[in-house]
């Protein structure tokens, strides 16, 4: 119900389990789940991962901070 009021019904969270959803979620895994597809987002990694290292040199007492930029990547990596 709450999908539905947010307007979220169609993805993939709120969707009720059917044959609609074991389709996105067979789409989803091909498109970023196997370690094949993954491999696309290997410089994206490693490009977020030196920005890391480098914002972390230039100001260690921001260290939270930069941290908190980075998880979103880390998560989704």
């Amino acid at each position: 119900m709450a999908g539905e009021l947010g307007g979220w019904n169609q993805a993939i969270g709120a969707s009720p389990y059917n044959n609609r959803w074991r389709h996105m979620r067979r789409l989803f895994h091909n498109a970023i789940g196997t370690p094949a597809s993954n491999k696309r987002f290997n410089s994206g990694k490693e490009f977020e991962a030196r920005r890391l290292l480098r914002n972390v040199l230039a100001k260690p007492e921001q260290l939270v901070d930069h941290l908190r930029l980075w998880v979103p990547f880390l998560i989704l990596g």
